[in-house]
């Protein structure tokens, strides 16, 4: 009961929770590399900070923004093609 009912009805809440923490996940990664990095976009993003440079912050975070959106919906795609036969996929 557990293996073909319990596990398989609770994989799409698994799913959605896992996608969303990876959106958390991002933002956690960027925030570090604001703080103590010396390489990754936060860290590039500090440093145009510090030189004024608010046209390539601009940019970074609108690449920033891209990365989660494109992670965002490939996971939504597997989501789809995994949980097809659940009916709960959008």
């Amino acid at each position: 009961i557990l293996t073909r009912i319990v596990v398989p009805s609770a994989l799409p809440g698994i799913w959605d929770t896992l996608r969303i923490s990876l959106g958390w996940a991002w933002t956690w990664l960027v925030l570090a590399e604001l703080v103590a990095a010396t390489s990754g976009l936060g860290y590039r993003i500090t440093v145009s900070q510090r030189y004024f440079q608010t046209n390539t912050i601009i940019g970074y975070i609108l690449l920033l923004g891209l990365l989660g959106l494109i992670t965002d919906q490939v996971m939504k795609a597997l989501e789809k093609v995994l949980f097809k036969q659940e009916g709960r996929s959008q």
